[in-house]
């Protein structure tokens, strides 16, 4: 097992104060011994370690090939919510529900439960408010927004409109600074 401190150095148990960095392989060569951190892909071969969904996850994404367009969240660990605002545009063929290209403006969101690495979200349309007045705005459930992540910079994006077959995927980028979220998780190192 290698383990670090906080401290930056490799450290036995009795030592100090140590966290454990991830899952090592060892190899045994005369009487001297070599180790190495194994890469993240090799630390979920059995679940203990996987990434999950923390707080560091807050933030500015994006789909780099869609200009103007990405999505706000906000992770709200004391209820373990996620709280989604994406900001699209209306489909050039689009039905009354469903958008991702386009030039008329949309904005969705999102909010529910997450468990683990990913959350499935009720995903509503915004419409009927106007700038700096109390004029209600009317919040119409149009579907599923799912969520994915990888890792602290890396996820994708799965929306399912209500009476559209097609279901839409694409990746999703961190355009944020990751400040807090690779020290949040240990399946992201």
């Amino acid at each position: 097992m290698v383990c670090r401190s906080p401290y930056g150095e490799i450290a036995t148990p009795p030592q100090r104060a140590i966290r454990l960095a991830g899952p090592c392989a060892t190899l045994t060569l005369g009487a001297a011994l070599t180790f190495a951190l194994l890469s993240p892909a090799h630390a979920h071969h059995d679940g203990s370690d996987a990434f999950a969904i923390n707080v560091g996850l807050s933030g500015s994404w994006y789909t780099p090939e869609w200009g103007g367009q990405g999505f706000l969240l906000d992770v709200i660990t004391s209820d373990q919510q996620l709280f989604v605002t994406w900001f699209s545009y209306r489909a050039v063929d689009a039905t009354p529900t469903n958008s991702l290209v386009g030039d008329e403006q949309r904005w969705y969101v999102a909010q529910g439960p997450y468990s683990g690495h990913s959350a499935a979200l009720p995903l509503y349309r915004t419409s009927g408010g106007r700038f700096n007045t109390p004029m209600p705005v009317d919040l119409q459930q149009i579907g599923t927004l799912t969520i994915h992540f990888d890792n602290c910079t890396d996820g994708s994006a799965e929306v399912q409109f209500d009476g559209d077959p097609q279901l839409q995927q694409f990746e999703i980028t961190r355009l944020t600074p990751d400040i807090n979220c690779t020290r949040l998780s240990p399946g992201s190192r």
